[in-house]
């Protein structure tokens, strides 16, 4: 994979490293995606260490970093969250969670909604880079657009979770859910159910090969709920 019209990039040991925390986390959450799959998380991670120093895109430096704060984290998420054929990610940054998950499912439809210009930027080389075609990016503010309510739609990072729910509610059809990513101290006073919405509550998972433990907060939308609900 070329990377020589990007600065900073990491060495080969950098590289394996990150390759074998990849291989060593999927096989922990029981995920055994193909090489092919393996080899663009590998690549994600490499693109995000290049492009983050300059761009002030993630704290975490270097792909192995990356590999496990990120994309593993992304992929340990939504083991404890149900299936679905269209999740819309807001406020996504530079992708997280759902890049590491239209990876892993190209056969699933993803809507990024991110207004950081630079942001956009890194997620939309992304897509060009690994050929990604089940993504859509939408470089705005979430108030400017007109919701397209899918199975699922998540936030993580976007507002304190009160916010965020009240932001993602629209963005799902009858009986989808939606669900915001924390740690367990952004998560010690969740947010009660949303007009429409039931079962809220707080699951945990841990995030192989550095065994943290997060939290993220999950509702679901009644069956018989209106889109205006």
């Amino acid at each position: 994979m070329d990377h020589s019209d990007l600065s900073g990039t990491p060495s080969s040991a950098e590289i394996e490293a990150a390759r074998a925390s990849i291989s060593r986390g999927t096989e922990a959450l029981r995920v055994v995606p193909p090489k092919r799959i393996l080899d663009q998380l590998l690549e994600l991670a490499i693109l995000l260490s290049n492009w983050a120093p300059r761009m002030n895109l993630t704290a975490h430096r270097g792909p192995e970093a990356i590999a496990q704060r990120l994309i593993l984290d992304a992929i340990a998420l939504f083991q404890v969250l149900p299936s679905f054929e269209k999740l819309t990610d807001l406020g996504s940054g530079a992708g997280f969670p759902y890049l590491p998950i239209a990876i892993l499912h190209p056969e699933r439809e993803f809507l990024s909604v991110e207004a950081r210009s630079r942001r956009v930027s890194f997620q939309r080389t992304v897509v060009r880079t690994l050929g990604l075609q089940n993504i859509q990016i939408e470089n705005s503010r979430i108030e400017d657009l007109e919701p397209s309510p899918g199975d699922a739609a998540v936030a993580q990072a976007l507002a304190e979770p009160s916010q965020a729910r009240d932001y993602l509610s629209p963005w799902v059809r009858p009986g989808g859910w939606i669900a915001i990513p924390g740690t367990p101290e952004s998560m010690g006073s969740p947010p009660a159910n949303p007009p429409g919405f039931s079962g809220a509550e707080v699951r945990t998972y841990r995030v192989p090969e550095l065994e943290l433990e997060r939290r993220v907060w999950f509702a679901q939308r009644d069956s018989d709920a209106t889109e205006s609900a």
